[in-house]
């Protein structure tokens, strides 16, 4: 069974007007594989010149988070620094190139098995992949565009901030952190396959 992490953002899943995974809600299927998820399925917020994502309400099972959107024919560069993919349909993860980071919660209570890390990505956390579960007998497999050297570079261990340490606007995420310790939320490389020097289209 897989290991439900705590979250660190909560939030109340609306029951209404769900579709089964696969299922587009507002779009045809043929129109939602070709996009990959429309910026329409995101919970987001526009902020400047930036659109930041929260979560993803769609039901695709194959999601590319795309370095800009346009939005009301104006074109938003994308910032994905609190996002986490929430929906349990999604199975692989697409980040295009051009980001350096991700929430390191993003993988907090989703069914993501599949995962594309672009070249432009500088820090990926061992404590961020920890949040992935494979079924019993699979592989979460991860797919990166730079070589297996620079992997090693950006593959970092995570260092948590002690809650008496926190400032008051981490205080969450340490207390979060915390928690998820005493779980054993712990990197185990034997679930993990690595693509190094891969392409975007190795996994679509």
């Amino acid at each position: 069974m897989k290991r439900m992490l705590v979250l660190l953002i909560g939030f109340t899943l609306t029951l209404s007007g769900l579709t089964a995974c696969g299922e587009s809600k507002k779009t045809s299927s043929s129109i939602k594989e070709t996009n990959y998820g429309s910026i329409e399925d995101f919970s987001y917020k526009l902020s400047g010149d930036k659109v930041l994502l929260n979560r993803y309400n769609g039901d695709a099972k194959i999601l590319e988070i795309k370095n800009t959107y346009k939005i009301e024919n104006k074109k938003y560069k994308t910032d994905i620094s609190d996002f986490q993919v929430s929906s349990r349909c999604v199975e692989t993860l697409i980040i295009d190139e051009g980001f350096t980071e991700v929430y390191t919660a993003i993988f907090n209570s989703c069914s993501v098995k599949h995962i594309y890390f672009p070249n432009s990505m500088k820090n990926v956390y061992d404590y961020t992949l920890s949040y992935l579960h494979p079924d019993d007998g699979e592989m979460i497999n991860i797919y990166y565009a730079g070589t297996k050297k620079k992997w090693k570079k950006i593959f970092t261990k995570y260092e948590r901030t002690n809650v008496k340490d926190a400032k008051s606007s981490q205080k969450g995420i340490a207390i979060a952190d915390k928690l998820n310790e005493k779980l054993g939320s712990n990197y185990d490389s034997s679930l993990f396959e690595y693509h190094f020097s891969a392409n975007i289209d190795d996994i679509k």
